[in-house]
């Protein structure tokens, strides 16, 4: 439960995912990578609306790290 509470804090509330998105974009980076590894190892069971999400907002930062770096 608490990765789906983690979910909806940080991803689905869109003023907190901007927030973190204009202020610290690795930190939203490793919140992803973390959830994405929680469901791989099977703590957490993502649906796949969820999980194509993650993915999506991963790859839209790291598009904008390799565009700034």
């Amino acid at each position: 439960w608490i990765w789906d509470k983690a979910y909806d804090q940080y991803i689905e509330n869109k003023e907190m995912r901007e927030l973190l998105e204009e202020n610290n974009r690795f930190a939203m980076m490793d919140i992803i990578k973390n959830m994405l590894q929680a469901n791989n190892r099977g703590y957490w069971d993502a649906n796949k609306d969820q999980i194509d999400n993650l993915k999506k907002l991963y790859l839209e930062l790291e598009n904008w790290v390799e565009l700034k770096y």
